[in-house]
């Protein structure tokens, strides 16, 4: 006999209601609790990225100021140090990425449940119409976060591209820097391609404010 069936349909439709509403307010605080943490990965990456270029731009200026001759541009790309440094920024770059792209499914997850807790609510209609409002052209702000994602994500190519070049040529003389740059470079095409296959994939899935494609009355632990 299923003994969770059998539970559930003791409750009385009030009680259910009650305990729908206080769920719908614990998926509230983690949504928030997510939006933060979104805000501190891009806070701990924008001082990563700062304090490994302020660290290069150091180097460089002490180097020119202790050299009786000019110290060439070129001279600094053969630095090993320098190299070893702003390799660590395409492993930064992947790691913040994945982190962001965690934490966004884990929102994307939550604001779905939450908006089938509404729909059960509401009957057939959702109780809340946030992400209706989001999603519909008086509510959006699709015109200001596309630009931005758009230009964050041709930021952060570039950067990768900047630093690997200009520590190219220290590989030469360096076999630890040249598995470290080649191993910069393999995980960031390797993640880029995983993450276009996949948002090419599930580009028509996670659609927050669509008709839900189960009810909340079907959901069951699985035996």
């Amino acid at each position: 006999m299923d003994t969770s069936h059998t539970s559930v349909n003791l409750l009385s439709p009030e009680k259910i209601e009650e305990l729908q509403r206080i769920e719908a307010e614990w998926v509230t605080r983690e949504l928030e609790e997510f939006v933060k943490l979104i805000q501190r990965y891009r806070s701990l990456y924008l001082t990563a990225v700062f304090l490994a270029i302020g660290w290069v731009l150091s180097q460089a200026l002490s180097s020119i100021s202790s050299s009786a001759n000019h110290l060439s541009f070129d001279a600094l790309r053969f630095r090993p140090d320098i190299a070893a440094v702003l390799c660590l920024i395409p492993f930064v770059n992947v790691l913040f990425g994945l982190l962001m792209l965690e934490a966004t499914a884990q929102i994307q997850t939550l604001a779905r449940y939450r908006f089938l807790l509404g729909f059960e609510l509401g009957g057939n209609a959702p109780a809340w119409r946030w992400e209706c409002w989001k999603s519909s052209k008086y509510g959006t702000i699709r015109a200001w976060t596309n630009p931005l994602n758009v230009l964050f994500m041709v930021s952060t190519v570039g950067l990768t591209v900047t630093v690997l070049w200009f520590s190219w040529p220290a590989t030469s003389g360096s076999t630890a820097i040249a598995v470290f740059w080649w191993s910069g470079l393999s995980v960031n095409i390797f993640v880029a391609v995983v993450v276009g296959i996949l948002a090419f994939k599930h580009r028509d899935q996670n659609f927050v404010a669509a008709d839900p494609a189960v009810r909340w009355v079907d959901l069951w632990p699985v035996p």
